[in-house]
């Protein structure tokens, strides 16, 4: 239990960083309700059990020193901060690639962090500028690649910077069914209130609490995360994180 609530104070942090502009969407866009049974199915899995411990980078408890080298790195060219073995992002390597004219070489560079066995020993791209993203997101192959749950969940939460609320809703449940994470289920949820479908949010809110007492970080990225500023007064929203009245 101890590592799954790492993984997700890790999430939190990951979501604290990220900024993206609200975008409201046409009340009737619809295309969540496949999910709808999911969190439950989920939630009766969990009783009792242990979730299976997330991946996540290398060099953790100097998070905010690798978040400044990722964003040095899109911001300026400058890779000098990155030490001990941590890496650009393949996002940025890739975008690197595209800008001098090798899209086949950029595809590659992401769609093989998927299949790398090792730790991940990079930040995600969360200075990256939103153009860059939605560049590289349009050379991947489709499906979207699959493999490593850490790159997965940075891809979810790239779709989730692009406003791309349906496919990132889509990514992140496909990939929580073959490996149940709680950094996934926060990605649903918060694709799910992009799309203002507040009871699949809820109920995939409740499957990243997990029937536990929900962290500090936890409460920290819902108050961050955008997607939620609808649901942020909701009665119910506020119970599933335990935030008095």
């Amino acid at each position: 239990k101890g590592k799954a609530h790492v993984a997700m104070i890790y999430a939190s942090i990951v979501m604290t960083i990220v900024g993206s502009a609200w975008l409201f969407f046409d009340p009737r866009f619809q295309g969540l309700a496949v999910f709808a049974m999911i969190p439950l199915i989920a939630q009766f899995q969990m009783l009792g059990h242990h979730r299976r411990p997330n991946r996540r980078p290398a060099h953790l408890g100097s998070a905010t020193l690798f978040a400044v080298a990722e964003a040095a790195a899109w911001q300026s060219g400058d890779l000098q901060r990155f030490v001990d073995g941590q890496l650009p992002s393949p996002w940025y390597r890739a975008h690197q690639q595209l800008t001098q004219g090798h899209p086949d070489i950029a595809r590659q560079v992401i769609v093989s962090d998927f299949t790398d066995p090792e730790e991940p020993n990079w930040w995600p791209p969360d200075a990256a500028p939103v153009e860059a993203l939605d560049t590289l997101v349009r050379i991947l192959p489709l499906p979207l690649p699959t493999g490593r749950i850490y790159s997965e969940f940075v891809l979810a939460g790239v779709l989730l910077r692009l406003d791309q609320f349906e496919d990132a809703a889509h990514y992140a449940a496909d990939a929580y069914q073959r490996q149940p994470s709680p950094m996934l289920a926060i990605c649903v949820s918060r694709a799910a209130a992009g799309l203002h479908d507040r009871p699949i949010a809820l109920g995939w809110l409740r499957t990243a609490v997990g029937g536990a007492p929900p962290t500090d970080g936890l409460r920290h990225a819902a108050d961050h995360a955008p997607e939620y500023a609808a649901l942020r007064a909701d009665p119910e929203f506020r119970s599933i994180l335990q935030v008095p009245a």
